[in-house]
């Protein structure tokens, strides 16, 4: 419960420094590759 408290006054600080309309992300680390790798496909041949 005290993390939660902390991030929550930490994130109130920091969406109070932002101007209208900022986006605010929140990005975790994972890293996923978005099928940026060719694994398989069907091809027709012939």
């Amino acid at each position: 419960m005290e993390k939660n408290l902390d991030f929550i006054s930490h994130y109130d600080k920091h969406k109070s420094c932002c101007i209208q309309d900022e986006t605010i992300l929140f990005i975790n680390a994972i890293h996923p590759t978005q099928a940026t790798k060719i694994i398989h496909g069907w091809i027709h041949m012939g």
